[in-house]
């Protein structure tokens, strides 16, 4: 035991300078250290939302309107279109760095027919994570100064394993910082498109009695369409219930005539009785 403990610490003193220069480039690199709980002054909560978009519009065109949809910048996540049948839904993620003007270039695509937006706010979540990894980052740098002074085999093991799951637990929160980093960077948007015809641009309502209007109007036409369906549907009805009326009209008719050629041959009888 002591020989071996001798060769490692010999091969430890030969190979490994008195800094931990060695450590380094034996692990992986990672990032800057952030302090627990740090928060840059320029940012703020609403700095940390994670917005989603999702807008339906009633274009003219499909292929114009896809076309012009592709000009934006932008990564495309998603896209389900079906030129025959003159419809499309594309999602779609784009910066927050001028995302008004990207939104009113999407409006003026057509006429907006439905639009929503959903925010999360993740400002906690971001720091907790911070926090987690500057603590986990001091631990790595302590664990980096114990590997070079370690006295022993099984020190030197215990260090080793210990540094190992800290630098798992770094890249796990690293990639999760980096997920939200990117999320309230950008912003999802899911567009809806339906070729219609001819349509004037329509910008969203804007304030509570334009939006009041704009539920109203959409009541009333989705009342009309469902005044259309019912008229279409006893369109289709309508031939069955003809062809079932003049049956009945025809068999009532027979009816009635075999009840009247009965009476008729009862008074003949009847007369016939009387006479005799």
């Amino acid at each position: 035991m002591t020989i071996k403990f001798l060769f490692a610490l010999m091969t430890l003193l030969i190979f490994a300078p008195a800094s931990t220069a060695w450590a380094d480039r034996l692990l992986p690199p990672l990032p800057v250290y952030i302090a627990p709980g740090a928060v840059q002054v320029t940012e703020q909560p609403a700095d940390f939302l994670i917005r989603t978009y999702r807008i339906e519009l009633e274009v003219e065109c499909l292929e114009a309107a896809l076309d012009r949809l592709n000009r934006l910048p932008g990564i495309v996540l998603s896209s389900h279109i079906h030129v025959q049948s003159d419809w499309g839904v594309m999602d779609r993620r784009v910066s927050n760095l001028a995302l008004e003007a990207k939104l009113r270039e999407i409006y003026s695509l057509g006429r907006v027919t439905h639009s929503e937006t959903h925010t999360q706010n993740v400002f906690v979540v971001v720091l907790d994570l911070r926090s987690e990894f500057g603590v986990m980052n001091t631990e790595y740098g302590r664990l980096m100064e114990l590997l070079v002074e370690v006295d022993t085999i099984e020190n030197f093991s215990r260090v080793e394993n210990r540094l190992v799951q800290v630098i798992r637990e770094l890249e796990r929160v690293q990639g999760r910082l980096n997920h939200f980093e990117f999320e309230t960077g950008t912003s999802r948007v899911s567009i809806g498109l339906n070729a219609v015809g001819d349509v004037e641009p329509v910008m969203p309502a804007e304030g509570a009695f334009a939006r009041i209007g704009q539920s109203f109007v959409s009541s009333a036409g989705m009342t009309l369409a469902v005044l259309q369906g019912i008229l279409i549907l006893f369109a289709y009805m309508s031939i069955p219930l003809a062809f079932l009326l003049a049956v009945g009209f025809c068999v009532l008719w027979v009816v009635l005539r075999r009840k009247r050629r009965r009476r008729i041959s009862e008074v003949e009888v009847n007369d016939e009785e009387t006479t005799a």
